[in-house]
């Protein structure tokens, strides 16, 4: 007496070994998606104690307000053009400010290169997170007129800027061209804040024993 059929146990083992295939699959994809939630494999929220076990080195730099400032090497996927990246973490919220600076764009006095990295960094992020909410483009308002002075003209705050902004569902991305403090020489410098990064800062900066305001129906506003 057969109690079975051959065939449909045999088709049934095929689709239990691909749904379990699948499974593993999404496993694999799961952690990687956490992963890239912030650049460079790193997690908003992350304590140190994390990032560290991935095998990233972090050197401690300073504290403010219960933020640590840390250099960080060994991430993963950084563009060739890196120069430093620094990692903000706070005690409560972990992970919460990436701050990516290239090389030295050097030999520019009239900052052409550097101009030309930043706009290419603007289309990069553009692509991956639609026009920015805002661009200042402009050099030479006060002082500093000349074209040789483009980098002290920009580390002059009025005289001009070359800065856009990005507001994303993590945080806000802010991308400057930044005066490496010589004539001839500057930075481009992307900024990632994590999504507890506006409270951290005013929950610091509010003045000691300063109660929150009320909202609108009498409770305090959070």
């Amino acid at each position: 007496m057969i109690f079975f059929d051959r065939r449909k146990v045999n088709r049934l083992v095929r689709l239990a070994h691909l749904a379990s295939l699948a499974v593993a699959a999404l496993l694999i994809l799961v952690p990687c998606a956490e992963a890239e939630e912030a650049p460079f494999g790193l997690h908003w929220g992350e304590s140190a104690e994390l990032i560290t076990g991935r095998n990233v080195t972090l050197t401690f730099e300073k504290e403010n307000g219960g933020l640590r400032l840390f250099s960080a090497a060994k991430l993963r996927r950084l563009p060739e053009e890196t120069g430093v990246v620094r990692i903000v973490i706070s005690k409560d919220s972990g992970l919460q400010r990436i701050v990516w600076t290239s090389k030295d764009i050097t030999d520019d006095k009239f900052g052409k290169k550097g101009i030309e990295e930043y706009l290419k960094f603007k289309s990069k992020l553009t692509d991956d997170f639609g026009r920015p909410r805002f661009s200042s483009e402009e050099i030479g308002i006060i002082r500093f007129t000349e074209a040789d002075q483009f980098y002290e003209c920009i580390s002059l705050d009025g005289c001009g800027a070359y800065i856009s902004k990005w507001r994303t569902d993590e945080g806000d991305v802010t991308m400057r061209l930044i005066s490496n403090n010589q004539a001839d020489r500057g930075q481009v410098e992307i900024t990632f804040d994590g999504p507890e990064w506006d409270a951290l800062v005013a929950r610091r900066d509010k003045p000691a024993g300063e109660k929150p305001k009320a909202g609108p129906s009498g409770r305090e506003s959070r």
